[in-house]
């Protein structure tokens, strides 16, 4: 389980969220520090609320629905968790344009969304069929 962040909130006003979008971090920073059950109304919140707050080419709307998905397939809900990761691909390739902007210039060691891995991992969620994980 990873710790959260402890990014100071008003560090995130101050570099342009908005406070719906630092309510999304804060649902999802909650649900790293939890317990897998315990965690995941907060990443069905951070999904729902991710197409209200977020620019529909945000990168983290596609975060949410891939985490979502990781947290379903723990719970069991393979077939749910594939037709997540098959959303969460779809926001990734929406977002190339978004991730474009914000790493002009940063290391390639940053791009490590990939959504080669979220078509790979549906796949191999869809072969193991439902209530296999």
């Amino acid at each position: 389980m990873s710790e959260p962040r402890d990014v100071d909130p008003q560090l995130l006003i101050r570099a342009g969220w908005s406070p719906e979008e630092l309510y999304w971090e804060e649902l999802s920073e909650a649900a790293l520090a939890l317990p897998h059950r315990e965690a995941l109304p907060y990443w069905r919140e951070a999904a729902a609320v991710a197409p209200e707050v977020l620019a529909g080419d945000d990168a983290r709307q596609a975060t949410s629905l891939a985490n979502l998905a990781m947290a379903e397939a723990l719970d069991g809900n393979a077939n749910q968790a594939a037709q997540l990761l098959e959303r969460a691909q779809t926001c990734w390739e929406a977002a190339a344009t978004w991730l474009a902007g914000l790493i002009a210039g940063a290391p390639s060691a940053l791009l490590s969304l990939s959504p080669a891995s979220a078509k790979h991992a549906s796949r191999r969620l869809r072969s193991l069929g439902p209530g296999a994980l």
